[in-house]
């Protein structure tokens, strides 16, 4: 386990990459995640993001081996390949505060199969091949979505104040 002090607020590049013992992160004040931070560590498993969080670098999380869901409270910056090779994600939430995903920033990652977008509108910067390599073709969004595709998904409605509607 890792325990970043509350003093700290942002985690340099390269901090922590290929640390193949990290298991689990204990985090309170970081904002800023940067480039390759916590690329290849391939034991880490379990990610919980602190709501200070806000940019998470290119190739950050790249190869490990996260399981489950992710979510992304206050983040507004999601970097190129910050999430590749993540093969155990099966699920992102998206909120509202994203207004930057970079390319293949969730490439190939075979397990994933929901992602949710809590958003009227695509982010500004949301590149087509965000979700390259994976096996994702929808996006789920909520009634009141105006924009026609969602990084190279295709929106589909399906939630409205926790109702299910069929399409």
């Amino acid at each position: 386990t890792l325990t970043i002090p509350t003093t700290v607020t942002s985690l340099g590049n390269y901090a922590f990459k290929g640390c193949t013992g990290l298991t689990s992160i204990t985090w309170n004040k970081v904002q800023t995640i940067g480039t390759n931070t916590f690329q290849g560590c391939t034991q880490l498993t379990k990610l919980q993001l602190p709501d200070t969080v806000t940019t998470i670098g290119d190739y950050a999380f790249d190869g490990c081996v996260l399981v489950d869901t992710l979510t992304f409270n206050n983040v507004t910056q999601i970097g190129s390949y910050a999430f590749q090779n993540c093969d155990k994600i099966t699920k992102v939430i998206i909120p509202s505060t994203v207004t930057k995903i970079q390319t293949n920033a969730f490439a190939n990652i075979d397990s994933l199969n929901n992602v949710t977008f809590h958003g009227l509108s695509e982010p500004s910067t949301c590149d087509t091949a965000a979700f390259s390599g994976s096996n994702m073709e929808f996006v789920d969004v909520y009634i009141g979505y105006s924009s026609p595709s969602f990084c190279g998904l295709n929106p589909r409605t399906k939630q409205a104040c926790g109702v299910t509607i069929s399409d």
